[in-house]
């Protein structure tokens, strides 16, 4: 969380291996250290990956592992 905070996290652990790319996309813009840059709330709703997330019915990340993944 000390790397989220200062915005400098990154996907590399093997947990993130077989994440999509849209998804990280997805996570990277929720993560954004300036709030004024981070999108809201309806625009995090119209991302292609939730979006995409939704029509399948599933979602392909656990919390837990993205959070300590961070």
């Amino acid at each position: 969380m000390k790397k989220v905070k200062l915005g400098k996290f990154n996907f590399n652990d093997p947990a993130w291996k077989g994440i999509s790319d849209m998804c990280k996309d997805f996570i990277s813009k929720l993560l954004t250290l300036d709030q004024n840059k981070r999108p809201s709330a309806e625009e995090a709703l119209k991302h292609p990956w939730l979006e995409a997330a939704n029509l399948s019915g599933k979602a392909s990340v656990s919390q837990d592992i993205a959070i300590n993944s961070l």
